[in-house]
């Protein structure tokens, strides 16, 4: 499968915020040895779609961002013989961008692009973003110099789709839904007694209880929201969505 090595592609400024904030922090911290690969934050041009994935080998995680406009041809498709491009951002580069490309507050978020000019190139790889009616009301355009993408990096797509497909086959799933901060709570836990915390369903299969243990001394409660704010339908669909877009069988398409 052959790759566009050079491509000029929008997406929206707020969708790729959120995803690389979200996804870098599950990056790995180790820089060398069987590691390294998953030191990057990965970038993935499919079609129609965006992908932003980090891992550390013990968690991982996927966010994605629709295009706005795609060089390669029609948006959402991609030419049979054309494959995704693949980006490979360093941690250094990930903050940068973050700090350089700010909404403006008095625009419109839908007006507000990220334009990434991509050429692979092997003698001289980079991808561009220029600012198209963010922060920056005259444009601001950064350029960072890319290595080729590991290969050693974990097929987290695939991972995700694996995960939700077992999910979705599930008799009887039982989610918790609660504010993060509340589960960054028990990272005392943890330090105290360096110790894995786990989280069990209790009660019925209507109940909202989980408990936490955190190695032999340490039990506590945390109540899940699910239903009372009204989103489990929302949720549910956006799980199906996700599900739809990235199961096994529709892999060969991203």
């Amino acid at each position: 499968m052959s790759v566009t090595r050079k491509a000029t592609i929008e997406v929206k400024l707020l969708p790729l915020r959120q995803a690389l904030q979200a996804v870098q922090p599950h990056r790995s911290k180790v820089k060398t040895g069987d590691d390294e690969a998953m030191y990057r934050v990965r970038l993935v041009f499919s079609a129609g779609w965006l992908f932003v994935m980090a891992t550390n080998g013990s968690t991982s995680a996927l966010a994605k961002a629709g295009l706005f406009t795609d060089s390669r041809g029609a948006l959402g498709k991609l030419d049979p013989d054309d494959g995704p491009i693949v980006v490979d951002l360093t941690p250094a580069q990930v903050p940068l961008i973050l700090a350089k490309f700010k909404p403006n507050q008095a625009e419109s978020a839908a007006q507000q692009l990220i334009v990434f000019t991509i050429d692979l190139d092997p003698a001289d790889p980079f991808i561009k973003l220029t600012d198209t009616g963010g922060l920056w009301s005259n444009g601001w355009a950064e350029e960072y110099p890319i290595d080729p993408p590991a290969e050693a990096f974990p097929d987290v797509i695939r991972i995700a789709g694996d995960a939700l497909q077992r999910s979705a086959e599930s008799n009887q799933p039982k989610d918790l839904v609660t504010d993060p901060k509340l589960l960054a709570l028990f990272k005392a836990a943890g330090t105290a007694y360096d110790a894995p915390v786990r989280i069990r369903a209790t009660g019925t299969p209507d109940s909202r209880g989980f408990i936490v243990t955190c190695g032999s001394d340490f039990v506590g409660t945390i109540e899940s929201k699910h239903g009372d704010d009204g989103g489990t339908k929302n949720r549910d669909a956006a799980l199906l969505d996700w599900l739809n877009l990235i199961r096994p069988a529709n892999l060969k398409a991203v």
